[in-house]
């Protein structure tokens, strides 16, 4: 992938690409925290340090990279707002009542300050309970 052009990025504000493991189909032994902190040594080297880094959920391993590195870091939500309410009430109280019922596609259920939820409505790994995802999404809201 090709760096940002500096025209299009405001002053200040440099934008690097980074090697995903996508480029030619999907490779899992690409340990993609090794090239962030790659990108992040070279432009310390090059006199332009890294002074933030803003990461959603789909980059796990970039909280920890910040962390390592002694980087403030910032997760960017970019699901619905109302994700983030039914993510909050999963880890604080409704937990059981979303796995044992959400298997009835007449199932429903009132979250406070949300509307009425079908079951369609939760996220997919929330009901199938894949809990490597789950794990993950609990680690980011808890320790931002």
């Amino acid at each position: 992938m090709a760096k940002t052009a500096a025209s299009t990025a405001p002053k200040g504000l440099n934008m690097e690409a980074f090697y995903d493991g996508f480029d030619d189909g999907f490779k899992s032994d690409v340990d993609d925290s090794k090239c962030y902190i790659n990108i992040i040594l070279k432009n310390l080297d090059e006199g332009h340090p890294i002074t933030s880094l803003v990461y959603t959920l789909l980059l796990p391993w970039a909280i920890e990279v910040a962390r390592e590195l002694h980087i403030p870091s910032a997760l960017r939500w970019i699901q619905p707002a109302t994700m983030l309410g039914i993510y909050y009430y999963y880890f604080n109280g409704y937990e059981d009542e979303m796995k044992c019922s959400s298997n009835d596609p007449n199932w429903s259920i009132q979250l406070p300050r949300l509307p009425l939820l079908k079951s369609q409505a939760l996220p997919s790994f929330l009901i199938a309970l894949k809990m490597i995802n789950i794990v993950l999404l609990y680690q980011h809201l808890k320790n931002n």
